[in-house]
């Protein structure tokens, strides 16, 4: 199957989350660190069932992505692709695109979505397309398990 060019932020970073990502040096925890600059991510809920996403603190008005990870790791967006350089506190493991979002004109905003028992105590973390920079948020937990 010969790939065609993707042209979007969204469609781009999908194809990328397909492939394994580089080692990087930086992880996150679970707990929002003060320290920490990007968008401060927290999930409330009951896991299997509904879980409410909200995040503050984020560029207003930017195109951001949700990404789940079965855990906590250490990966890097490789050379290339749109956020190269980006590091996550999220495993390559399981890494997938959940959906994109627009951070809101101030900056925060929240979404509820259901979830299956498969995704109980699993990660997400969202990175936030700044122009030519990208940040990622606080890497939170799934309720549950």
């Amino acid at each position: 199957m010969t790939a065609r060019p993707l042209t979007t932020f969204t469609a781009t970073l999908a194809l990328l989350l397909a492939h394994t990502l580089a080692p990087a040096g930086n992880l996150f925890d679970d707990q929002y660190d003060e320290v920490h600059d990007g968008p401060r991510l927290v999930i409330s809920g009951e896991c299997p069932g509904t879980i409410h996403v909200e995040w503050e603190q984020a560029a207003a008005n930017r195109r951001m992505v949700l990404l789940i990870a079965a855990s906590t790791g250490e990966s890097e967006i490789p050379t290339g692709q749109p956020c190269a350089g980006t590091r996550l506190g999220l495993s390559s493991t399981g890494l997938r695109l959940v959906t994109t979002l627009n951070s809101g004109s101030k900056g925060r905003g929240q979404v509820d979505g259901t979830v299956a028992d498969l995704f109980c105590g699993h990660r997400m973390q969202l990175i936030v397309a700044e122009g030519r920079t990208c940040s990622t948020s606080n890497v939170a937990t799934i309720p549950g398990r």
